[in-house]
């Protein structure tokens, strides 16, 4: 095993993962698409990193798309790659809407990916002071607890996107490894090709379930 990636994917069989679908549906608006992606953070909690806490700037979370035709695993990142005020982590459970689009518009490190196209909530780093209520123009509104909504208000742009070879390279978007994201990209396109048509590709909208729950290892 590398220092920030286990050398397979993960082993949940697809009965796991709809398990999980499953206990989560209320969180789904109109229930589980076509094609819908599973992330587990904590899912090598045991085996990589403090096993007492979730780690950050390694691969040890997993991620799976699931269709009714498709079934993949994939090795995955859904923390920050460090800590610092401010620093944001997608609460779970939560589900997330993505679209086909582009990360790191001005960047030499861009590439097509998928971009956050619904409101999410995160925990930001040393915020537990601010009150519920607070708006800031960083930070969003904050719900109390450190937890912060960009509803009704700019994106955070928490999007799913390639990670690096030697860092996570988040700050506080879903990354895979380098290894294994043009596969995942691809599959996705794919399946959303076959679901959606009729749509243009930017408008093929699906959504992800982000959940902590190491006991399907």
């Amino acid at each position: 095993m590398s220092k920030i990636k286990p050398p397979n994917p993960p082993r949940a069989t697809r009965a796991n993962i709809q398990s999980i679908l499953n206990k989560n549906q209320l969180l789904f608006s109109n229930g589980t698409e076509d094609v819908t992606v599973v992330c587990i953070r904590g899912y090598y909690l045991r085996s990589m990193g403090d096993s007492t806490r979730n780690d950050r700037g390694i691969y040890d979370d997993a991620a799976f798309i699931v269709s009714p035709n498709h079934f993949s695993s994939y090795n995955a990142n859904t923390d920050p790659s460090r800590r610092r005020k401010g620093m944001a982590s997608l609460t779970a459970p939560q589900v997330i809407h993505y679209r086909p689009g582009y990360h790191g518009y001005n960047s030499k490190y861009g590439h097509p990916a998928f971009r956050q196209a619904s409101d999410v909530t995160v925990f930001r780093d040393d915020t537990q002071s601010y009150r519920d209520g607070t708006s800031h123009s960083k930070f969003g509104k904050c719900q109390g607890e450190g937890v912060w909504s960009d509803h009704g208000r700019a994106k955070f742009w928490t999007n799913l996107h390639r990670g690096g070879r030697t860092t996570t390279s988040s700050a506080g978007c879903l990354t895979i490894p380098p290894s294994q994201w043009n596969a995942f990209r691809e599959t996705m396109e794919l399946l959303l090709q076959r679901c959606m048509p009729d749509l243009p590709r930017k408008e093929r909208v699906f959504p992800l379930l982000l959940v902590e729950d190491p006991r399907v290892v």
